[in-house]
């Protein structure tokens, strides 16, 4: 894609997500976005069919970001906590995220963190419980979104430790064939 191509669907998704900010997903129109973002009405069909799939490009983005910040990274350390990463990830975009979950992104969510989970894993086809690369990376996507979907239900103060806790013990160290208690053991040992 050429740069102004870019900058184009950059500042619509950039539109979109002040607006999401400030307002119900479905009450924002495509004037409202490309007033917004300072483009053409036009200049929205050459990149997206739809709001919709405006949004998908935006979800499939954060999943990409989720993986990338949330998952990935401080993997390396003795003191990884793939929970906090989530958390913190998804706690700096709340309302996007409430969005996210609560709208028709959630299968494109879904897809993208697989296909990501799938790359992640390299040549491995599976890990050491034997399950299929595809199948682990479902269950995560699937608990990871259904805690952070209840977890935004929740206060805005409500302890991210035990959200973490809940991801870390319910979803990924049983999905990657890790003892009970694998990261918070590792994390307090070297506090």
């Amino acid at each position: 894609m050429d740069p102004r191509s870019l900058r184009s669907r950059d500042l619509l998704k950039k539109a979109l997500l002040r607006l999401i900010e400030c307002n119900s997903f479905d009450k924002i129109t495509l004037r409202d976005i490309t007033a917004t973002a300072g483009v053409s009405y036009p200049t929205m069909f050459n990149h997206y069919v739809d709001k919709d799939d405006l949004f998908q490009d935006i979800a499939r983005q954060e999943v990409k970001d989720l993986l990338i910040k949330g998952f990935r990274h401080g993997v390396e350390t003795p003191d990884w906590r793939p929970g906090v990463g989530v958390c913190a990830h998804v706690i700096k975009r709340r309302s996007l995220w409430r969005t996210l979950l609560t709208t028709g992104a959630s299968d494109a969510m879904r897809s993208e963190f697989i296909r990501g989970g799938r790359d992640l894993a390299g040549d491995r086809d599976s890990l050491g419980h034997g399950f299929p690369m595809d199948v682990v990376s479902g269950v995560i996507a699937s608990g990871t979104f259904e805690i952070i979907a209840w977890w935004l239900t929740q206060d805005a103060d409500y302890p991210i430790d035990i959200v973490a806790n809940m991801l870390e013990t319910l979803v990924i160290e049983p999905a990657l064939d890790l003892p009970p208690g694998y990261f918070t053991s590792r994390t307090s040992v070297h506090a």
